[in-house]
């Protein structure tokens, strides 16, 4: 009796072992696969998920908030220092910075807006301490890291909350 026993508890599991292996083989992502969701990635607004966006328009009837912290890091090609227009957007002071390493002529405009200029704050890193500094401090070469707070249901006019330049 107790050998039938034994014998049952081992088969069962031997039989869940089994189950377990193949689902591992069958299921497992591959390597490529599991590499790339391990990873921490830098996206570009065209490989933003959209359904994420669809996702809180289809809730905004009782969304009551959504806000956005992105971070870049680059270094400085250009620096506006005085008011102009980029495409339909008017701004007041604004950089184009490129990837840091990355090929030349490649980056992106950053731009501020009038009603940017109240959430924007530019530091200077010191021995781990941020140092207040002015926008004209900006030269082309620094390196920056920009962080930027966006409230996705605001007026796009005044939807920036806080933008930080930290120059590192």
């Amino acid at each position: 009796m107790l050998t039938r026993i034994i014998i049952a508890v081992s088969i069962t599991l031997f039989i869940l072992t089994i189950i377990e292996v193949g689902y591992l083989f069958l299921y497992q992502p591959s390597s490529k696969e599991a590499a790339r969701q391990n990873q921490v990635s830098r996206v570009s607004s065209s490989d933003i998920n959209y359904s994420v966006l669809n996702y809180l328009n289809a809730n905004k009837d009782i969304l009551a908030s959504s806000v956005v912290k992105s971070e870049y890091r680059g270094i400085v090609k250009e620096a506006l220092g005085t008011p102009g227009i980029k495409g339909r957007l008017e701004y007041e002071k604004g950089l184009f910075i490129s990837p840091v390493g990355g090929k030349s002529g490649s980056g992106i405009y950053m731009l501020f807006r009038k009603t940017d200029l109240e959430a924007l704050k530019i530091y200077k890193k010191i021995l781990g301490v941020n140092i207040p500094m002015i926008f004209s401090d900006l030269k082309p070469g620094d390196e920056l890291i920009i962080e930027e707070t966006i409230d996705l249901f605001a007026d796009p006019s005044y939807n920036r909350l806080e933008i930080e330049i930290i120059k590192l």
